[in-house]
């Protein structure tokens, strides 16, 4: 059996993609080294999908609006005090 080469990151054993990494990895690395041309990317197919994107994004909302609440409520108090520790030590 021929053997499979795996992925070089550390404590990762997924099957190798390319250039010695799983797709996980490589697809993290292409994307910080190609910054600007992945943000133009990103904004070429928000704009042309745009009213799909809403679409969704408000039936997920609708959907979940339980689930968002919840959320909001329990990380409220947290996120208040991150702030106000974040401001405590800038002063």
């Amino acid at each position: 059996m021929k053997n499979k080469k795996v992925c070089s990151v550390i404590n990762c054993n997924k099957i190798h993609y390319a250039k010695r990494f799983c797709k996980l990895h490589y697809v993290k690395q292409y994307n910080e080294k190609n910054k600007e041309k992945v943000k133009k990317q990103r904004e070429k197919y928000y704009q042309k999908n745009k009213t799909n994107i809403k679409k969704y994004r408000d039936a997920y909302r609708k959907k979940n609006i339980k689930k968002i609440t919840e959320y909001n409520k329990k990380y409220k108090q947290k996120r208040k005090e991150i702030l106000l520790a974040t401001k405590r030590r800038k002063t």
